[in-house]
């Protein structure tokens, strides 16, 4: 009886484990739906700063969907690019406004940086989400 039930048990998780991963397939499948490469980019400029070692910038792009997406930059001062770029994501805890905190240490050394701000966050925070499930797909 007790084989019995584990093989049933194991059946069940392998049917688990099929249909988690179908499902993580079918969705990462989806992520670029409606993503027009050649689209033209829609860039705004919000503000321009010279610091004493780099040159901050405040600008937004238009994502997928008219997503307007903001984003702060760092670049070397003085200097004309193309630049090799870092482009960054904030961690827990953090703001797009990190930039502001390792920009010193690493755009006078001839790097831009780019923070975007993250879906659900910030500036992009939706107003009266608070269902956990949105926030596993914007995380998704």
């Amino acid at each position: 009886m007790l084989k019995k039930f584990l093989i049933a048990v194991l059946v069940l998780v392998v049917l688990l484990g099929i249909g988690i991963t179908g499902a993580k397939a079918h969705y990462d499948g989806q992520v670029y739906q409606g993503y027009v490469p050649n689209l033209p980019v829609q860039y705004a400029t919000q503000k321009n700063n010279e610091e004493e070692q780099y040159r901050y910038e405040t600008f937004t792009f238009e994502g997928m969907n008219g997503d307007v997406i903001p984003v702060d930059a760092a670049f070397p001062k003085g200097q004309e690019g193309p630049f090799p770029t870092i482009i960054m994501l904030y961690g827990i805890g953090q703001k797009k406004n990190f930039l502001k905190d390792i920009a010193h240490e690493i755009a006078p050394h001839g790097f831009a940086i780019y923070i975007m701000e993250q879906y659900l966050r910030g500036e992009r925070e939706v107003e009266g989400v608070t269902s956990d499930l949105h926030e596993f797909k914007g995380l998704r």
